[in-house]
């Protein structure tokens, strides 16, 4: 488009029209920019391998590198030696480099085979489902993400243009190298010159499919079993599900929660030691129901396939009751807004007998 001058606007109009153009750019661009400032967020906990929960937000004057790969991508593994190579040129701690490996059928002990073999510099996340590729919108393997310390992608797509095409090598090597340079740029302090490349590879491989859950049949029992302790009215949860509607406008967040393993609220770490009792973490398959529900537009289905409704006692939720209650004698008040408070209160008992045996 060709800028003209009107000799009917005045000085003073084509300065304002230049202000408010610049105004408008200026509050897109901050926009976008506001529009990825989640992405740590929107990311979660990822999942590494040994049960190993990663939180991948870098330093504030450092970035992350997410590389999406696949073992059975040719493409993908012949960029292992470029990808050591870079992890080398761009080391901790202002660099964190993740190699999300987004094969569904690989068990963790092939994943960490290859990763063994390939002699993968990155610390290795799990996305078997596709979660985390979807949350960043990564189509092929290999692909990259450059994430600032804001939380602002600064680069995505092809590590450089080694590959012409899929199966075409460049005669001449790589001559333009997209993830170095956006690297150098951001680390320091200055504008990356490219973007958006696209990447070169395998479109990343299909996540194992399960059939279309529906709130009716498959996911009421999940928040009765799960969710509904606290999410219904009267209790502690800021919101209930003990409908479908309710559950329904909430579906997005419902599945993202579970899927970053926030809710339930269980805070022991998976597979380290033996597993607990009364374990309130979601199995793998309940999650996956979840965030298909959502993901298909969280269908009600069929009311008559709903479970008969939950009874919960009226007073003590843990089963049987109480062994003992004490009575403090008086009452104490809580602030509504403030600090947690803690007391403790010396209370008689007024047992004769001892209150647990002694461990031998």
């Amino acid at each position: 488009m060709k800028a003209s001058w009107n000799p009917l606007r005045s000085p003073d109009q084509s300065l304002g029209a230049a202000l408010a153009l610049a105004v408008v750019v200026a509050f897109a661009t901050s926009a976008a920019r506001a529009e990825d400032a989640g992405v740590f967020r929107r990311l979660g906990p990822l999942s590494g391998l040994n049960g190993k929960t990663i939180k991948p937000a870098p330093p504030a004057d450092g970035v992350a590198v997410v590389v999406f790969y696949s073992s059975e991508c040719p493409i993908s593994n012949a960029y292992s030696p470029t990808l050591n190579q870079l992890v080398d040129a761009f080391p901790a701690p202002r660099t964190r480099w993740f190699g999300v490996c987004v094969d569904p059928d690989l068990s963790e002990a092939d994943v960490a085979a290859h990763a063994r073999d390939f002699e993968l510099k990155l610390e290795v996340v799990l996305d078997r489902r596709g979660a985390v590729a979807r949350k960043l919108g990564a189509t092929m393997t290999p692909e990259a993400f450059v994430i600032d310390g804001r939380g602002t992608i600064r680069y995505h797509g092809r590590i450089d243009d080694q590959f012409a095409a899929r199966g075409v090598r460049n005669a001449a090597g790589a001559t333009e190298n997209e993830l170095k340079d956006a690297l150098s740029a951001v680390l320091g302090g200055k504008p990356v010159k490219t973007e958006f490349v696209k990447p070169v590879g395998c479109p990343i491989p299909e996540a194992l499919e399960i059939e279309t859950p529906t709130y009716s049949k498959d996911v009421a029992l999940l928040l009765q079993n799960n969710c509904q302790e606290c999410h219904r009215r009267g209790q502690v949860g800021p919101f209930a599900l003990e409908t479908y509607e309710q559950a329904r406008k909430r579906a997005a967040d419902l599945a993202s929660v579970v899927e970053d393993r926030l809710m339930p609220p269980w805070k022991a770490v998976p597979n380290v030691g033996p597993r607990f009792q009364h374990d309130r973490s979601l199995s793998e398959r309940d999650v996956r129901t979840i965030v298909a529900w959502a993901e298909a537009g969280a269908p009600e289905g069929d009311p008559a396939d709903l479970p008969p409704a939950r009874a919960f006692p009226i007073d003590w939720t843990m089963e049987g009751g109480p062994d003992l209650i004490i009575d403090t004698g008086a009452d104490f008040e809580i602030p509504a807004s403030g600090d947690d408070v803690y007391r403790c209160f010396v209370v008689p008992t007024n047992c004769h007998e001892p209150l647990a045996q002694p461990v031998p």
